[in-house]
């Protein structure tokens, strides 16, 4: 098991334990509120989000060991920012294949210049959508940058 976790890429391993932690996490705060409350309504809901959890880290290592993922590596052209805060909201990506593909971020990397060489690993059910000269992706499983 060792030796096939080592294979998945490094950016994927992190999401995989992020995901298992945090819903063990969850699990054990489920046990306490149980004891705590002795009322199994009030602590389902970390039960219930705890398994949800558990079972995407489950999907996500299998996606990862059977190559049922999509990798896509280019150069990142364009970056677009909030009026405010500055946060990315989103990122053109040009591809190796030469296809501009725009991704929907969900969280804000700071170290994001244009130029800089991005991979995005998706999965292979992820949908792809048309956007004026644009493949939009607004879901994705990681998000690794290159300098």
């Amino acid at each position: 098991m060792k030796i096939k976790f080592e294979k998945i890429p490094n950016v994927l391993q992190k999401q995989i334990i992020f995901r298992l932690l945090l819903g063990a996490l969850i699990l054990i705060l489920f046990v306490v509120l149980w004891i705590l409350t002795k009322d199994f309504l009030i602590s389902f809901p970390c039960l219930a989000f705890s398994v949800f959890l558990l079972f995407n880290s489950y999907i996500l290592f299998n996606n990862c060991f059977n190559n049922k993922l999509i990798v896509l590596t280019g150069v990142c052209t364009d970056i677009n920012k909030t009026i405010f805060k500055k946060h990315i909201k989103s990122l053109v990506i040009k591809t190796d294949e030469g296809k501009n593909l725009e991704i929907i971020s969900k969280q804000s990397y700071r170290r994001l210049t244009a130029g800089d060489k991005v991979t995005v690993y998706l999965s292979y059910k992820t949908p792809v959508y048309e956007k004026s000269n644009l493949l939009l992706i607004i879901n994705y499983y990681a998000l690794e940058i290159n300098k």
